[in-house]
């Protein structure tokens, strides 16, 4: 199975994984000096044809239409570590 890159422009943005645990991630999305933190669960395919070619199972993003309940964007990394503690079902980090 073809799995995520772990770096990929989209949209303009230069996506960075900078965390993967199992089937969530958390990615910096950047363009210039702008940044965000986006944590996604990854999801998959088990490959499909489509008009006549095959699409080979692979790993893929969240899709915009999934963001919410697939995807979140965070203004810090702190928060999307957060994020990704909840979505495993551990408590928050305490605040310093």
């Amino acid at each position: 199975m073809k799995t995520l890159p772990k770096t990929f422009s989209a949209g303009g943005y230069l996506h960075e994984q900078l965390e993967r645990d199992g089937r969530f991630a958390i990615y910096r999305r950047s363009k210039g000096d702008r940044r965000h933190y986006e944590v996604i669960e990854i999801i998959s395919h088990n490959g499909y044809t489509i008009a006549g070619k095959y699409v080979e199972p692979a790993e893929v993003y969240p899709s915009s239409e999934k963001w919410g309940l697939l995807g979140w964007t965070c203004d810090s990394m702190g928060r999307a570590c957060d994020k990704i503690n909840e979505l495993r079902g551990k408590p928050k980090r305490k605040k310093k």
